[in-house]
């Protein structure tokens, strides 16, 4: 399982998921809105995705890429420099 979330779609994940719990503690406690905000607090908490992968969508960049220092793999297109 590895993370499929960026950083800004994580934290939109978790403000709405907040917003939609904390209303519901405000305006009608014990609504299924509040559960329903449990959902995206998680899901940016662990920064994956269960509903991403039947399409292969992904908002992070891969890991390799986003290392610090790290080299990118030359793409199928380029040939290698020699």
């Amino acid at each position: 399982m590895s993370k499929n979330l960026s950083t800004l779609d994580r934290l939109l994940r978790f403000g709405v998921g907040m917003t939609l719990i904390f209303a519901a503690i405000w305006w009608e406690p014990l609504s299924l809105w509040g559960w329903i905000g449990v959902i995206p607090v998680v899901t940016a908490l662990v920064g994956w995705c269960p509903f991403y992968l039947p399409w292969g969508f992904r908002t992070r960049k891969t890991e390799q890429a986003s290392a610090p220092g790290a080299k990118r793999a030359p793409s199928p297109r380029q040939s290698p420099a020699g």
